[in-house]
């Protein structure tokens, strides 16, 4: 059986689309969870509909007030009786009935803890298909930690909790739960679960259609929601450093720093064009990391002492330096 968790959310749009891509799976048995994470528009109406018209194993659990989307991940996750879990957002849909189906066959046939497809980019009302940013031509299976590693720091697969079919019974050994109350909780999660994982399948076809929201809370920033953003990055920089201090095998403690690293030069790329916001980041991050990296300032190599000169340099003399290493190392 396979537990499909829907965080629900203000998505009275999309939410009736979302449950009848997930009804509609054949060949495959279901438990679907929806948590109502106290929103205040008619979503919940329509999630209570839909059920009232289907028939099918399902289950509401409520939150008493909004929690986010880590927290609803997390209750849907405590709840779950299936072999398998499979995350959904509520705004996004399955590709066609037999996704499901596919993922659970290729998981057992494989003997994987976790398998991925494919997914598609659509606009959110029409559903017209913009892109396919994950190809994989064929089948891969990866039967050791270390391949799935190498894969994950090679960027082949999705930094998202949705769109991966996981063994239920791996994600809670392990403790695998969501960081709540910041952003960027798929790109920490994706990480200690690909950290951990001793088998993966990438599946080449496309299984899930991702909605591109404009509405979505990370295509509206205003000053609050950058601090918060800011916020959230040093959490989750300073808890992937936490993964990575706990292992003992050098080389994929070495190939999981260096992805660190290409994390947080994402990050700032992304306030480049924003000086006060790049003070702030610069302000939050340093606070968790800059005292690490003085004491390990003499272990670096020169490379990795010239890519981390900016945090030890003033905040505005920083961003301008960082400029230069973007535009001369990191850009492509």
């Amino acid at each position: 059986m396979v537990s499909v968790i829907i965080p629900v959310y203000n998505v009275e749009a999309y939410v009736e689309r979302c449950l009848h891509s997930v009804v509609a799976q054949k060949q495959i048995a279901l438990e679907v969870i929806v948590v109502d994470d106290c929103g205040t528009d008619s979503s919940m109406n329509i999630v209570k509909r839909v059920f009232e018209q289907v028939a099918c194993s399902h289950r509401i659990e409520h939150h008493t007030r909004n929690r986010g989307l880590s927290a609803a991940r997390n209750t849907g996750l405590d709840v779950a009786r299936g072999k398998y879990v499979y995350f959904l957002d509520s705004d996004d849909w399955l590709k066609d009935e037999t996704v499901l189906w596919q993922l659970v066959e290729i998981a057992e046939n494989n003997q994987s803890v976790c398998v991925v497809g494919e997914y598609q980019d659509c606009e959110s009302s029409s559903g017209k298909i913009m892109s396919i940013p994950y190809q994989y031509g064929k089948l891969h299976q990866l039967h050791t930690s270390a391949e799935v590693v190498d894969c994950f720091v090679d960027n082949r697969i999705p930094v998202t909790a949705w769109n991966k079919l996981v063994r239920r019974d791996f994600l809670q050994e392990n403790r695998l739960y969501f960081e709540e109350g910041i952003l960027h909780e798929d790109s920490l999660w994706t990480f200690q679960l690909m950290s951990r994982l001793p088998s993966l399948t990438l599946l080449p076809e496309v299984t899930y259609c991702y909605a591109l929201n404009p509405e979505s809370i990370m295509n509206k920033m205003d000053e609050t929601k950058i601090k918060r953003r800011t916020d959230s990055s040093v959490v989750v920089l300073d808890k992937m450093e936490s993964v990575v201090d706990s292992f003992c095998d050098i080389p994929t403690k070495n190939k999981l720093s260096v992805y660190i690293d290409e994390t947080r030069n994402y990050m700032y790329r992304r306030l480049l064009t924003d000086g006060l916001t790049w003070q702030m980041f610069t302000r939050f991050y340093r606070q968790t990391h800059r005292p690490m990296k003085w004491k390990k300032w003499g272990k670096l190599s020169m490379k990795q002492k010239v890519a981390h000169l900016d945090q030890l340099l003033p905040s505005y003399v920083g961003r301008y330096y960082f400029l230069f290493l973007y535009k001369f190392l990191y850009q492509k």
